[in-house]
């Protein structure tokens, strides 16, 4: 049996050790704890739409990291004040339930904190309050059932982040079920992480009564964990993060000055592949060059400057800086035909869909 507490915040790192640890650790003889805190993040499950589950544009803003990880489930929030837990085993030993109570009993033991176990495999304070989530991986080689404990955090902040701005959105993406949440500290104002820590891995040795047992401390690095640098990359990536988000549909309507709008975009991959735009005050050539930018092509210009976007807009990412992009050039040619409606539809498209 071992335990592995990172002294990394990063949450990609942290995430990345745990798939490095899956992948190259032999559970036929061992147990592993693995134990670690994150800076402000959003963790999202692997068949989630990030833009569903939380405020992409404000956690930009606060530098809060969105991560897609390798688990299903659904999203959830991590920051200083978290403990996150990851239990790996062989698969055959794969018990959930198991690793619940072992958590509901260090709690008790150590700090008389009453939690219980609720159908969906939540941890809860006072039958009601939700203090933490699972969600697993299994593969042949192994498993990981992980967790995070909300040991001391501000929870309005989570309710900030992990309420979407978005538009109307139809997608078959798996949707979080939100919950009343609470914090360990409510309990007991003055537990912290490491102290839960500690309580977790000593419930975790103790239970085991195994004859042999290890507890470290490490740095999710090169040198200690060969080619983890590209599982940490991996999951940094805008085509992992957004890029592996099933297909979706935005709607969006509002009223301007120059009459009522509606935009509909669907979405492959995190990529625009099919766009409309409508406005009765536009005229039909108008709403075309718009849909066609975000599309990514106009074969109402000429051939040169359809080529032109065809290789500049093809595919449009459903990202801030791409659509604002697109919408500008578009806004730039409606412009130059003295249409001034249509510039101000284009302003519309690009500020209002994020």
């Amino acid at each position: 049996m071992q335990v592995i507490r990172s002294v990394s915040r990063n949450a990609f790192s942290n995430l990345a050790l745990e798939e490095w640890l899956l992948a190259n650790r032999n559970f036929s003889n061992q147990r592993i704890l693995y134990i670690y805190e994150n800076s402000p993040s959003v963790v999202i499950g692997r068949h989630q739409n990030p833009w569903i589950e939380c405020n992409v544009g404000q956690c930009g803003s606060r530098n809060v990291a969105i991560v897609r990880r390798h688990s299903g489930g659904g999203a959830v929030y991590h920051d200083i004040g978290n403990t996150n837990i990851s239990f790996l085993t062989q698969t055959k030993d794969y018990n959930r339930a198991a690793n619940l109570e072992l958590i509901v009993r260090a709690m008790k033991r150590h700090f008389n904190i009453n939690l219980t176990v609720s159908s969906r495999d939540d941890l809860l304070i006072h039958g009601k309050y939700k203090v933490s989530g699972s969600a697993a991986r299994i593969t042949r080689r192994g498993c990981y059932h992980h967790l995070t404990l909300l040991v001391d955090v501000d929870t309005s902040a989570i309710r900030d982040i992990l309420r979407s701005r978005m538009p109307i959105i139809q997608s078959k993406a798996t949707q979080s079920v939100p919950s009343p949440m609470g914090t360990l500290s409510q309990i007991r104002d003055s537990v912290t992480h490491q102290q839960v820590a500690d309580a977790v891995a000593t419930e975790f040795l103790e239970t085991g009564h195994a004859h042999t047992y290890s507890s470290t401390s490490v740095d999710p690095d090169e040198k200690r964990f060969p080619e983890i640098s590209k599982l940490s990359n991996a999951l940094r990536a805008w085509d992992w993060t957004y890029g592996k988000t099933p297909p979706f549909t935005v709607r969006r309507e509002a009223v301007l000055p120059i009459g009522e709008m509606k935009l509909e975009l669907q979405c492959i991959r995190g990529n625009i592949t099919a766009a409309s735009v409508d406005c009765p005050s536009l005229t039909y050539t108008d709403c075309s060059i718009m849909s066609q930018h975000l599309n990514g092509m106009n074969s109402s210009l000429s051939q040169t400057m359809f080529i032109k976007i065809w290789f500049l807009l093809q595919g449009q990412r459903f990202w801030p800086s791409d659509i604002r992009k697109a919408m500008s050039y578009a806004a730039r040619h409606l412009r130059d035909n003295g249409n001034e409606n249509s510039r101000l539809a284009c302003d519309w498209v690009a500020e209002s869909v994020m």
